[in-house]
């Protein structure tokens, strides 16, 4: 750390943790001013941790950090602000919540900071703890990891072809290019690229449009949603570390 500060007090919010040894846990944080981090909890399981339920995935936590010899930060202390309890409440919104929470994983390098995909993070928590649907919990989630592509820079260009420049016939999707195709490009040797409908388009630019406020709100078909994903899932792949 800067100036030999080993000491940090940031927001983070709990993406996964797992057991470590008998009693403790290692947990994968994304925090407001240092990213992603890995750190252990040391005798979380324990009857009378001052930590035990506060780290819950999906909690967001005022989180104290020590970093010792190796990589690993050690918690030495945690506040809750908000549990987002009702996300943990409803199977659908954890089994939605967890691919959001998996690309946080995969794909958000450790140690770089990005304070505006850490707010998005949170806000894109708190609808899902909202979301009285499996249905719009999948939107919210959808929107959000749209979003998050924008926050690292990785927005896509969706209105004109990534190799010829026209503006009409769109049909497919190509990752390396970050961006779509027209009928007469689709196809010329890359392997990545796949067809998007004009529904698949229209979607994929509504979701990245549109207040994450308002995504429980946008309602597709099934295919349709799976083409938005599939073109998201295959942005992170792209340029995931």
């Amino acid at each position: 750390m800067a100036g030999g500060n080993r000491s940090l007090e940031t927001p983070a919010l709990v993406v996964s943790s797992r057991r470590f040894k008998e009693a403790d846990q290692i947990l994968t944080l994304y925090t407001r001013d240092r990213g992603r981090v890995s750190a252990i909890a040391k005798g979380i399981r324990r009857t009378k941790s001052r930590l035990g339920g506060r780290l819950e995935p999906f909690s967001l936590v005022e989180i104290s950090l020590h970093l010792g010899r190796s990589s690993l930060y050690s918690i030495t202390g945690a506040q809750t602000i908000r549990t987002f309890q009702a996300v943990r409440d409803r199977l659908y919104r954890m089994d939605e919540g967890a691919r959001l929470l998996e690309d946080v994983r995969r794909y958000f390098p450790e140690e770089e900071e990005n304070a505006a995909a850490f707010n998005l993070l949170v806000r894109a928590v708190g609808y899902l703890s909202l979301a009285e649907s499996r249905e719009a919990a999948a939107g919210v989630v959808l929107a959000a990891r749209s979003k998050l592509l924008v926050a690292h820079g990785y927005l896509p260009e969706l209105d004109s072809c990534q190799k010829c420049g026209e503006d009409e016939f769109l049909c497919a999707f190509d990752p390396s290019l970050g961006g779509v195709v027209c009928r007469d490009c689709y196809g010329e040797g890359v392997q990545d690229c796949f067809r998007l409908s004009d529904q698949g388009l229209t979607a994929l630019r509504e979701v990245l449009v549109r207040p994450l406020s308002e995504a429980a709100e946008v309602r597709v078909s099934k295919a349709v949603s799976g083409e938005v994903e599939r073109a998201v899932s295959r942005i992170f792949d792209h340029h995931g570390h």
